[in-house]
């Protein structure tokens, strides 16, 4: 018990000290990514948001009747949208204790985080300690492990920092073999299932690495061998549970939320050979491989190790993503082969975050030499001096692996938050929606407003047509066009019956002179105001009508008719005219992958015939603002036919605002961006815009 005790004050003072000043703001900071520059900071900043409001949703939804887990209140109305991003059930032990005590989801996420690093530090020093019987080595292990620059660079994706259960998960499976009783097979699942519940990276991670390591372990070790069912058994079990924790996901991916991400996106986030996350480990496992075996305990098979090695070097290998490359030399990855045989492995964005399972081979193999060193000579004086260094280099991995001082920027705390928001908490509930509004799928720099939004509704939990993750649900484009035609008739009506809408939260400092004039409505108006303040004003939609749409707007069936009864069908001759003008003029020149949006308007110029169909989630025959980039010799090189969704379905003569996205080609040069009004892939006659842009 003493042991224990000191080993948890030594790692929560280590962990703080490592940390700092995180310790010091744990209710009103967070990670500060600025030092990684440009967009990934954005996107890093938005993401922290997100787990935060991940999180308290999470324990919110558990803790309170009659509220669906994966019916998250973004994107509302869409139904199963906390699949749009990670869950984190595997962080709830630690979090949900923390959040209960103390009711405050930004302390409760960062004390999680600190714990992270605390617990990190106690399981590698529990693994380490077993396998080599020494405390010098267990320490060097721990640190090169708890602080290593993955970790280090994770700081602002706490689903990642999960990962400090890996240790646990091989303790319990070593344990499995060596030691009678149920016990250990259970530790084993629920390690297992825990950190594949952390982050779909930690659990896709902890299958290869662990699949790997018992393979070597069973077909190198008889004692393994003669075992194997009380390591098969509780690995299945844990894969059941993370297999059904992830069917709301297929449901997404059958849907269409869940696209796969850009082949350019992967090779750019995926890791370069030798890029593990821990050089000072890899390097220190490498210099003292002679003196593995001899690092480990008595009892020890060797055979453990050599799973160990071939575990981290699996998982390193895919990092590396689709692509393997050394020099001049590439080939295709296991990476390649996973994405094609594993359910689900082709959505993984982030390749090098699979390096996580490597950062702890790697560890715990640098400990085991450190261990065998020492045995390696028998003058007393010596081992001293070795368990010494190994203490000095695990100080020395603290430093090294985390900055001097994490960063850390203030949060909007309940204390913080504008006045606004205080009387939306105690308003009936209802749906709200929040403007400006922010494409974030067509437009994601923008994305960071919504990160926000998202993360403050944990202080009113009214459901939000506004949202953000990596994905946008199918019911997203259209309720994005509606909103960018508010507050004009018919727009407010038909979101009210679509999404049950009630309140509109109106940002008036975020909106040019125009728009504060657009919501500064008079007493007749579709909106009464509730609260003002100088920067926001909250409004509730009068008299709103049922939401007698919003079941056939979710509704995954097929129909043969748009929501207000418009045919689902090609155009006739007579209703094929179409008239089209931009709004605000696109930029003359832009850097390549550049995305941005048009304001436009788009009237039914036909004289007679049929409305034109737009207003269903996705269907066929959907009239919408389509966009083609054309070389100078006209040739295409990029299309998009549902460029801009348009609000409602359009009669002969009327018109609409439509919102124009766009994405500049990867190709350098002399552009023309072509517009017009498409139906099946099928450029209406009509209106069609041609703008140069110079793609630099």
């Amino acid at each position: 018990m003493r042991v224990a005790v000191l080993a948890l004050l030594g790692a929560v003072a280590v962990s703080v000290w490592a940390t700092w000043p995180l310790a010091a703001h744990l209710s009103t900071h967070v990670y500060d990514p600025t030092r990684h520059g440009g967009f990934v900071a954005e996107s890093i900043r938005a993401d922290v948001r997100l787990v935060v409001w991940i999180l308290a949703w999470t324990l919110h939804a558990l803790t309170t009747p009659g509220v669906s887990l994966w019916d998250a209140n973004v994107f509302h109305p869409a139904r199963g949208t906390l699949a749009l991003s990670e869950h984190l059930l595997g962080a709830l032990p630690v979090y949900a204790p923390l959040a209960l005590a103390t009711g405050d989801p930004v302390l409760a996420h960062q004390a999680t985080l600190l714990a992270t690093f605390v617990l990190a530090v106690l399981a590698m020093l529990a693994l380490a300690r077993a396998w080599t019987a020494s405390w010098p080595a267990a320490i060097l292990a721990a640190a090169l492990f708890a602080f290593s620059p993955f970790r280090g660079g994770h700081l602002g994706a706490l689903q990642i920092e999960g990962c400090w259960m890996f240790p646990l998960v091989i303790l319990a499976a070593w344990r499995s073999v060596t030691t009678p009783g149920l016990a250990w097979p259970i530790a084993l699942a629920v390690s297992l299932a825990m950190v594949g519940l952390h982050s779909v990276y930690l659990a896709y991670g902890a299958f290869a690495g662990l699949a790997t390591l018992l393979a070597v372990v069973i077909a190198l070790d008889a004692r393994a061998r003669s075992g194997w069912r009380r390591l098969a058994l509780p690995v299945l079990a844990a894969a059941a549970v993370v297999a059904d924790a992830s069917r709301p996901y297929l449901a997404m991916r059958e849907a269409g939320s869940l696209a796969l991400p850009r082949g350019e996106f992967v090779a750019l986030t995926s890791a370069t050979l030798g890029q593990t996350g821990t050089t000072f480990a890899v390097v220190l496992a490498i210099l003292t491989v002679p003196w593995w075996r001899r690092g480990l305990a008595r009892d020890m098979p060797v055979a453990w190790i050599a799973g160990t090695l071939a575990a981290g070097v699996v998982c390193h290998a895919l990092a590396l993503g689709p692509t393997i490359r050394a020099g001049t030399l590439e080939m295709p990855g296991p990476y390649a082969l996973a994405a094609a045989v594993v359910p689900g492995f082709a959505a993984l964005r982030i390749p090098s975050r699979l390096n996580a399972f490597a950062t702890a081979c790697a560890a715990l193999l640098a400990g085991a030499g450190a261990a065998g060193l020492a045995r390696s000579t028998s003058s007393p004086r010596n081992r001293a001096r070795v368990a010494t260094l190994s203490v000095a280099l695990a100080f020395s991995a603290a430093r090294v692996g985390l900055p001097s001082r994490v960063p850390l920027e203030p949060i909007e705390t309940r204390a913080t938050l504008p006045p606004v928001y205080e009387a939306l908490a105690s308003a009936p509930p209802g749906p709200v929606l929040e403007v400006p509004w922010h494409d974030f799928d067509r437009l994601p720099t923008e994305r960071g407003v919504d990160a926000t939004r998202t993360y403050r509704s944990v202080y009113h939990w009214h459901p939000l047509l506004n949202g953000y993750s990596g994905y946008a649900p199918r019911t997203y484009p259209l309720v994005s066009a509606l909103v960018h035609a508010l507050p004009d008739p018919p727009a407010p009506r038909l979101l009210a019956r679509m999404t049950g809408l009630r309140y509109v939260l109106v940002h008036r400092s975020e909106l040019d002179a125009r728009g504060r004039a657009e919501w500064d409505p008079p007493p007749d108006a579709a909106f009464a105001l509730l609260v003002r303040d100088d920067g926001d004003a909250l409004y509730a939609l009068r008299d709103p009508p049922a939401p007698d749409l919003l079941d056939a707007f979710v509704s995954d069936a097929p129909s043969p008719a748009t929501l207000t009864g418009t045919s689902l069908a090609s155009l006739p001759p007579e209703s094929r005219r179409a008239r089209l003008r931009v709004l605000s003029p696109a930029p003359a020149t832009a850097r390549r992958r550049l995305r941005f949006a048009l304001p436009a308007e788009v009237r039914n110029d036909s004289a007679a015939g049929s409305a034109w169909p737009a207003l269903a989630a996705q269907a066929p025959h959907l009239v919408a603002v389509g966009t083609r980039w054309e070389r100078a010799d006209g040739s295409i090189a990029e299309h998009d036919d549902v460029a801009g969704r348009l609000p409602y379905d359009l009669s002969p003569g009327a018109d609409a605002p439509v919102l124009v996205g766009a994405r500049t080609p990867d190709e350098p040069g002399s552009w023309q961006l072509r517009i017009g009004v498409v139906q099946d892939g099928e450029w209406l006659p009509g209106d069609s815009l041609s703008i140069p842009i110079e793609v630099r």
